[in-house]
């Protein structure tokens, strides 16, 4: 109440003031620009320069208040896209558990570019599209999933060889898995699809010399990776074998030049 007060009588004393100084001399502004001259009081100039200050300290709160308004406006719908987008995501993940290749296809291509990680949609959406046939949209999916997270080539690669493994490209297959073994020589996937392309080939020698690894690493399990060991051996020996056989069938006068 105090404070009030105060500034009450404060504001009569700046008001009387100002009325003195009105009274006493209420001064002289000219404004001349071209043919235009616009004459007026002091305190009227002053006056109006209050105004204008007043104005555009309006404009500039109002501006100013409806851009954070659309701001937020556009983040609440940007959140509520990427709300229904990851909604989308998992729907499409579900039916895919399911083997509705078609609706997970649809589901997970169609908020690929909404989500915070559209590598897994893509890769999915790929995955659905070669259960289906469709190799051109798989590969355009794996593309695009390359573009979106460029950071993921080793995913993209590895998937696209599994592919063409499964397409029965071994020979495509392994020369991308070979440089992705260069890359994760450790890595289980990689090796695993490694020995089914060797295997598929018959390149039974390349298979033997990832024995070692496979062993190490444990990326088989025992079994397998001794019905694969007797394979190897057993390709060894037909080949002592055959050049053995080449061997005796030689002129005694060719046995004895050098190689």
């Amino acid at each position: 109440m105090k404070v009030f007060v105060l500034a009450l009588l404060v504001a009569i004393a700046l008001g009387g003031l100002v009325g003195t100084l009105l009274v006493r001399d209420p001064g002289y502004v000219l404004v001349a620009y071209a043919d235009t001259v616009v004459e007026t009081s002091l305190w009227v100039a002053l006056g109006l320069l209050i105004l204008l200050y007043l104005a555009v300290r309006g404009v500039v709160y109002l501006t100013r208040n409806f851009a954070r308004g659309q701001i937020r406006m556009l983040r609440w719908r940007s959140g509520r896209k990427a709300r229904a987008a990851r909604s989308q995501t998992v729907r499409g993940l579900l039916v895919m558990a399911e083997g509705r290749w078609e609706d997970a296809e649809k589901l997970l291509s169609g908020v690929a570019d909404d989500v915070e990680t559209p590598l897994i949609n893509y890769l999915n959406a790929a995955r659905a599209a070669h259960e289906l046939g469709e190799h051109t949209k798989r590969d355009a999916y794996l593309k695009r999933a390359h573009e979106t997270t460029p950071g993921a080539k080793f995913a993209v690669t590895l998937t696209q060889a599994e592919f063409n493994i499964a397409d029965g490209r071994y020979e495509q297959a392994l020369a991308s898995l070979l440089n992705l073994r260069g890359r994760a020589p450790k890595h289980r996937a990689v090796l695993e699809m490694l020995v089914e392309c060797y295997e598929a080939l018959g390149d039974w020698q390349a298979l033997g010399q990832m024995l070692s690894d496979l062993k190490k690493h444990k990326v088989l399990p025992e079994p397998e990776l001794t019905r694969i060991e007797r394979a190897v051996w057993q390709a060894s020996l037909r080949s002592d074998m055959q050049a053995a056989a080449s061997w005796k069938k030689l002129p005694r006068t060719l046995r004895s030049d050098e190689p």
